[in-house]
């Protein structure tokens, strides 16, 4: 290859080859301002085009990299490039293979799609809220985006951007990121998880909505105006503690209505772990009901998320119609707790109600009991203080819950 002195005026006078290409390499005196730069040159095409290139050897291996276009890229900053990159060399860095490896690097939707399919989906109930939030709350520009260039700016501006219209919903972006570079970062996919540092931008407050007796009165009168399968859910909601996911899964062959139980399987189940729930009478009067009306092996058939959906409106349809505002459903099972305490039962045995694992190694390797006697007079109990509150009527005995 021939080596030239390469300046602004002969960089147009080099020859260009009648076919294929040829580098020509630089080869300025060592004291003028265009000293050399080993392995430094331009290559040139048969079609005129032109190049800067850096080659040099790691061992026995040769290594080149393009460094830009003439004219695009001017001689002095292509040699100040090739002289950065040469001192690379010396240090014994290999400049080649390290931007190779950041041209093969995974973008933010790589990631994430593989944190969806190998992560979210197989372990998670909720992968679809996942899901919503990364198609959502994540800017389109981020999707091209090497994940390893993303930064904890851009993070913190998307959460303070999204806390400006829905508060809540930018601390639940920031976990889903955190979640995402977390499965990448473990996977050696990038570097850093750029979350980290970042502070949840909304302080949350626990929620204290609770229910006098004339509100809980009314808002068991708006229910029974609702159809059955409907105030079938909001009734168990309330009269059991249960979950409203676990609720809306529940089918025939989980119900044993003679021995008043519901056995929840474990894959139904937030926990992953099966559990039997005792039903009180009134449970099982308005699951006897339901099942006697309905056919199929699902009470609440179709999609969970349109189940979900018709349960939102009905729980304003109820609230309206009660005049008592300010509250979801999840909070009749917070009732439920509540009303337990009130009775004087201990929070292990509300925690066995709410379907809450114990913590502890005690009781996650050695207590396998579940309580269920206890559990059975705990709902039972408040079955009675539930029907004297929408009755009016003294608790003395459990009877079916219709005001």
């Amino acid at each position: 290859m021939p080596r030239v002195t390469l300046t602004d005026r002969n960089l147009l006078k080099l020859a260009v080859p009648e076919r294929g290409r040829v580098t020509y390499f630089d080869a300025g005196p060592p004291s003028s301002p265009h000293a050399a730069v080993a392995g430094f040159g331009l290559r040139v095409t048969a079609n005129a085009a032109r190049s800067w290139i850096f080659q040099y050897r790691v061992g026995r291996s040769k290594r080149r990299m393009t460094l830009g276009t003439y004219p695009a890229l001017p001689l002095a900053d292509a040699r100040k490039e090739a002289k950065k990159l040469l001192a690379r060399v010396e240090l014994g860095e290999d400049p080649a293979a390290e931007h190779r490896s950041a041209q093969d690097a995974p973008t933010f939707d790589e990631i994430a799609r593989e944190y969806l399919e190998r992560h979210a989906k197989a372990k998670k109930r909720s992968w679809r809220e996942d899901e919503r939030i990364l198609r959502v709350y994540v800017p389109r520009a981020w999707r091209t985006l090497k994940a390893a260039d993303i930064t904890r700016r851009q993070v913190r501006d998307l959460l303070e951007g999204i806390a400006g219209r829905a508060p809540v919903m930018a601390n639940r972006v920031r976990a889903c990121l955190s979640r995402v570079y977390s499965f990448a970062l473990g996977r050696d996919e990038v570097p850093v998880n750029p979350v980290y540092g970042v502070e949840r931008p909304t302080v949350e407050q626990a929620r204290e909505r609770s229910f006098t007796d004339a509100e809980l009165r009314a808002i068991w009168r708006a229910i029974e105006e609702e159809d059955e399968r409907t105030a079938t859910i909001f009734k168990l909601a309330l009269l059991l503690g249960a979950r409203g996911g676990e609720l809306r899964g529940m089918r025939r062959a989980e119900l044993d209505l003679e021995a008043a139980v519901w056995t929840l399987p474990a894959e139904r189940a937030k926990t992953k772990r099966s559990r039997r729930v005792p039903l009180s009478p009134p449970a099982v009067e308005v699951l006897r009901r339901l099942c006697n009306g309905a056919s199929g092996e699902a009470l609440f058939p179709g999609r969970i998320s349109a189940c979900r959906a018709t349960l939102k409106d009905a729980q304003h349809r109820i609230a309206t119609r009660a005049a008592v505002t300010g509250w979801r459903t999840h909070d009749l099972r917070a009732a439920c707790a509540t009303g337990l305490a009130l009775l004087g039962y201990h929070s292990d045995v509300i925690a066995q109600v709410l379907g809450h694992i114990i913590p502890g190694t005690t009781a996650k390797h050695y207590i396998r009991t579940t309580r269920e006697g206890e559990v059975r007079a705990a709902l039972d109990a408040w079955a009675r203080r539930l029907h004297a509150i929408v009755t009016g009527e003294g608790a003395a005995k459990v009877i079916p819950l219709r005001a």
